[in-house]
C-alpha cells in the first residue's frame, strides 16, 4: 500500500495550476474591462462635445489695446470670428453669437460692422470696471446644459475667479491672449495671467499667431467706411 500515493500530489498540482490560470484570466478580464471602461469615457466625451457649443466672450477695449500692439490698425471681423470658430474653438460651434463689450463712443462706427461679422455687442463703458464687470455676470450665467467650452479673449486677469470656478464646474476654459508688449513696451498680459498661462491651468491660444489674416488691407478699410 506504500507504493500507492504516487499519484497523490499530481491533484494539487493540476489545482495549483487551474488557480493560476483563473487569476490570470481575472486579471486580464479586469485589464480588459479597464480599457474599454477608459475608451467608453473618451468617446462618451467626444460625444458631449459634439452635442454642445462654446460661448465666447471678448473684452473689447483690451483686446483693441492687443491689437495695435501685435499691429493691427485695422481688423477684420469677419475673420476673427472665422478663427474663433475654426481655430480655437474645440466643438466646432458657438451656442450663441460671441458676446464682446464695445464703449458708446464707438457703437457708431464699429458697431455695425460687429453685428455683422456676427459679433453681439454690449454697451459698457470701461470706467469703473463697467464692461468686465458685465462680461463676467455674463460668464457666470452659462449653463453646462448646452456649453462645455468658455473662450475668453483678453489680457485682464479680473476674469480669472470665475473662469477657474467654471473650470471646476466642468467646463474648458481657453483664453485667447496675447504676450506682445504695447508700443511703450509694457507688457498687455497681466504678471498673474502670464503666470497661469506658464503653469498650464488653463488653456491658451496667442491672437498674434492669427496677425496676417485679421489685418483689413487699407482698401477694404476704406471701402468699410462706405
Amino acid at each position: 500500500m506504500q507504493g500507492s500515493p504516487s499519484f497523490v500530489p499530481i491533484a494539487p498540482l493540476r489545482a495549483k495550476k487551474s488557480g493560476c490560470r483563473l487569476v490570470e484570466e481575472q486579471v486580464c478580464s479586469e485589464v480588459k474591462f479597464f480599457e474599454i471602461k477608459q475608451a467608453v469615457g473618451v468617446l462618451m466625451e467626444q460625444v458631449a462635445l459634439t452635442e454642445k457649443g462654446s460661448a465666447v466672450f471678448v473684452d473689447g477695449v483690451n483686446f483693441n489695446h492687443v491689437k495695435r500692439a501685435i499691429g493691427i490698425d485695422h481688423l477684420d471681423w469677419n475673420a476673427f470670428y472665422r478663427i474663433l470658430l475654426e481655430k480655437v474653438c474645440t466643438t466646432g460651434r458657438f451656442v450663441c453669437e460671441p458676446v464682446i463689450t464695445i464703449n458708446a463712443e464707438y457703437m457708431c462706427s464699429l458697431g455695425k460692422s460687429l453685428k455683422g461679422a456676427g459679433f453681439s455687442t454690449i454697451v459698457a463703458n470701461s470706467n469703473g470696471g463697467q464692461d468686465d464687470h458685465t462680461l463676467i455676470s455674463r460668464i457666470r450665467q452659462v449653463q453646462f446644459a448646452n456649453t462645455a467650452e468658455i473662450i475668453m479673449v483678453s489680457c485682464d486677469r479680473d476674469f480669472v475667479p470665475v473662469l477657474r470656478l467654471k473650470a471646476q464646474q466642468g467646463f474648458k476654459v481657453h483664453w485667447v491672449v496675447s504676450r506682445t508688449p504695447s508700443r511703450s513696451g509694457r507688457p498687455h498680459i497681466s504678471a498673474d495671467l502670464d503666470k497661469l498661462f506658464s503653469a498650464g491651468e488653463f488653456k491658451f491660444t496667442l491672437v498674434e499667431r492669427f496677425r496676417s489674416s485679421l489685418t483689413l488691407p487699407d482698401n477694404a478699410h476704406k471701402q468699410h467706411r462706405r
